[in-house]
């Protein structure tokens, strides 16, 4: 698993794993890795979201005359005539042609919708994988959820806390200079679910990271952290 743990390899499999790209046993030993860690499936799960809404944006973005040209330099045989727009669209469809189609679309379509600033105000999602400050490896998968207003943490695996200890759930603003923001107390064993309000909703919009630190049972409520952060993750906004 350790290739696995590296967030550029595992975030390509994903990606490729959406894509169709990923095939054959590649593909088999990715999904049973899923099963057997839930943080490669939240970020599948991430890729597969912001490529479907991608996709509602089609109808309203007509790929430029030199994608088509490109297209036709790409796959064109020289003895081939060369073809008008809607005709290299109906070639695509070809079941040779899909996997091309399928990677330029989505090309064509990244630069779009996500290079375009202002077109969503506010992501409607965020994830995050957090990872042990001293071994480096994932220990849990966050997703938030604007819709049902709805924190979802899942630990890899059983995290041992030492008696009298707890897990606090830490919300890091962009701004260093602002406090943390207090989220709770998170299981050590099984899923924790939180529901948001309105002003903890607004502070993950301004989040930078997410982070975890280990305190008394007793200063739980703390308005910061007693010690060092023990799991640290980025945010990434589903848009």
């Amino acid at each position: 698993m350790n290739r696995y743990q590296n967030p550029e390899v595992y975030d390509r499999l994903a990606m490729s794993y959406v894509l169709g790209t990923l095939r054959g046993r590649a593909r088999k030993r990715f999904e049973k890795l899923m099963q057997e860690h839930p943080f490669l499936k939240a970020v599948v799960e991430e890729k597969d979201l912001k490529f479907a809404q991608l996709a509602e944006y089609l109808p309203e973005n007509k790929p430029a005359d030199h994608v088509w040209e490109r297209i036709d330099a790409a796959i064109t045989t020289s003895q081939a005539p060369v073809a008008t727009p809607a005709r290299w669209w109906n070639t695509l469809l070809l079941p040779r042609y899909r996997g091309l189609a399928a990677m330029l679309l989505l090309v064509v379509l990244s630069f779009t919708f996500l290079f375009k600033p202002g077109h969503i105000s506010e992501a409607s999602a965020y994830m995050s994988t957090l990872f042990s400050q001293t071994s480096h490896k994932p220990v849990m998968a966050v997703q938030v959820m604007k819709q049902e207003m709805k924190m979802v943490i899942r630990p890899i695996d059983a995290i041992l806390l030492p008696e009298g200890k707890k897990m606090v759930f830490w919300c890091i603003d962009k701004d260093q200079s602002k406090p943390y923001m207090n989220m709770g107390i998170i299981e050590a064993h099984g899923i924790t679910e939180k529901k948001l309000e309105a002003s903890s909703w607004r502070g993950i919009v301004d989040a930078a990271r997410f982070a975890v630190s280990i305190e008394p049972v007793e200063a739980v409520n703390t308005p910061s952290p007693s010690g060092e952060l023990v799991f640290v993750g980025e945010l990434v906004a589903l848009k």
